[in-house]
């Protein structure tokens, strides 16, 4: 940042906010005039987490905007509430002492076949996860319950003989003086010193347990955390919720009304029973495949709603293999799923912007693994009779390895999941109505295919150099607004501006990295410091 104008005074009081800003890692918030046409009212934050919303409103008590800040801060708690563990959840399946082979004699000792047989899907998978609860109670370790920190004996004795030699320092001659203070000083280094062994010793066991166990480390991280993080308060429908209950529904409304409704003059047909060509008509699958999908899953993924962990499949592949088999075959035969792996625990995720919409928060669910696994077994079929016999649209680029861009009259749109990008080369200002014209194609395919695009988030950078001559930009949307030009875009997680050069994303990861490194070094003793979130 550079500081221009003022008097020499000024210019040193700017230089030392912005010096400030930097060396603490502060981000201003405010991006609207407060007056007039100028920002005159900052506000600073080294972690953007604590703010909610910023609301900047006119105000007859000055010629400044009242500007209004609400934060995520609130009661932080004590961290006494242990959740209520039940099954698998209060087993710890990453202990060193489990006994896996163990785990898996018992698992092959059943005999499946006749177990499961006469069953219904839904008694298969009650059956199942009931057998694997059992064997893992009796052999995998429980989980040890957070409790309150005992101190030490030897800092214990430590404090007792401070506490006599204070006692000491009250009621003893001036003489004394010196050599008792001399003495609580050396206990109290001593004590100082336990104390920052311990830490040490906490985070040391975190930092290794990274490898083989990561939720041990990230665990432990939050319980370090002054800053719990949280969904809401909601603006919903003119009013602002924080009751728990209603921020879900409210969000559970928010992502059931961006599905399309299907068109009515739209007549789905049932393909023929005498189609030439080849036909999928089973998908055939084996244990060996099972065992290749288990071998595709994190082993510290987050179990779904049946709480399954995956290190439990991955540690018993080839003996859950036979079960699993059994249960999949018979629902693809069926045609029918287990009730239970159709639940989903939602959760949802900031992305950005005002913490207070409801739009703003994306879905994330997590399902049983279970059901993941024969996802990918029928994934891998169907795809692979697509690709053996060339039956996909030569025009499907959606979704398709190795197609993600489709070429259009003059420009190309690339897609990665849910985001599309259109580029062109524009030189005269017939290349800007070529572009106009393919997005307009854009907006008829989509209408064509019961799809809309978010017009909120339409985003237009040109790239051109500095002294070439203006090229117009006014593209229109499909209800005709204009699409606003944007100076920077963030694409993939890079920031690309339009001068073609990448200072903001370096100057923006350099801020992270020294960020990281900061949080590092306090993460280190954090106890024994001061740590204040600025805000």
């Amino acid at each position: 940042m550079t500081i221009y104008g003022g008097t020499a005074v000024d210019r040193l009081h700017s230089t030392t906010l912005v010096n400030l800003a930097n060396e603490f890692l502060l981000k201003q918030l405010i991006n609207e005039p407060t007056r007039g046409e100028n920002i005159l009212d900052l506000v600073f934050t080294n972690n953007e987490e604590l703010v909610n919303t910023i609301d900047i409103e006119d105000t007859i008590l000055s010629d400044h905007k009242l500007v209004i800040v609400e934060t995520m801060l609130g009661d932080i708690g004590t961290g006494n509430n242990i959740r209520k563990l039940e099954s698998f959840a209060a087993l710890n399946f990453f202990h060193s002492k489990v006994d896996w082979n163990a785990v898996n004699k018992e698992i092959a000792n059943i005999n499946w076949n006749s177990e499961l047989e006469n069953k219904s899907i839904n008694m298969m998978v009650e059956y199942i996860l009931t057998k694997l609860q059992d064997i893992c109670t009796a052999l995998i370790p429980q989980k040890i319950k957070r409790r309150q920190k005992t101190i030490p004996r030897d800092r214990r004795i430590l404090m007792k003989k401070r506490t006599r030699l204070v006692k000491k320092l009250k009621t003893n001659t001036r003489n004394n003086h010196r050599s008792l203070k001399n003495k609580i000083k050396t206990i109290e280094n001593k004590l100082a010193e336990s104390h920052e062994n311990e830490l040490k010793t906490e985070e040391r066991r975190a930092v290794d347990a990274i490898k083989n166990n990561p939720k041990y480390f990230y665990s432990y991280a939050r319980s370090k955390s002054e800053i719990r993080s949280s969904v809401g308060p909601i603006s919903w429908q003119g009013r602002q919720i924080t009751d728990p209950k209603e921020i879900a529904d409210a969000l559970d409304e928010q992502y059931n009304s961006v599905y399309s409704k299907p068109l009515c003059n739209t007549t789905i047909y049932q393909p023929s029973q005498n189609r030439e060509g080849p036909q999928l008509e089973d998908i055939e699958f084996n244990r060996e495949d099972i065992e290749q999908a288990i071998a595709s899953i994190n082993a510290f993924s987050a179990a779904g709603p049946d709480m399954v962990p995956a290190i439990l499949l991955k540690k018993c592949s080839h003996t859950l293999s036979t079960p699993l088999y059994i249960l999949w075959r018979t629902s693809l035969d069926a045609g029918q799923v287990p009730r239970v792996l159709k639940h989903s625990l939602v959760t949802p995720i900031f992305k950005g912007g005002d913490k207070a919409a409801a739009k703003n928060y994306r879905p994330v669910g997590k399902t049983s693994h279970i059901i993941k696994i024969f996802e990918r077994i029928l994934v891998k079929r169907i795809v692979d009779f697509m690709k053996r016999n060339e039956l996909y649209n030569k025009g499907q680029h959606g979704f398709r390895q190795g197609r993600s861009y489709t070429k259009l009259d003059h420009c190309k749109a690339t897609s990665f999941a849910d985001d599309t990008r259109m580029t062109g080369t524009i030189s005269t200002k017939d290349d800007y109505k070529l572009v106009q014209e393919d997005l307009n194609k854009m907006f008829e395919w989509t209408r064509d295919n019961n799809m809309e695009f978010n017009l909120s988030k339409f985003e237009l950078v040109s790239y051109r150099h500095p002294k070439s001559s203006h090229i117009i930009n006014n593209y229109k949307t499909p209800d005709g607004e204009t699409i606003k030009q944007q100076n920077s875009v963030r694409d993939l997680g890079i920031i690309i501006t339009d001068d073609a050069t990448f200072t903001q994303h370096r100057v923006s990861s350099t801020a992270k990295a020294r960020k990281h490194r900061m949080d590092s070094e306090n993460f280190q003793n954090k106890e024994s410091r001061n740590n204040v979130n600025i805000i």
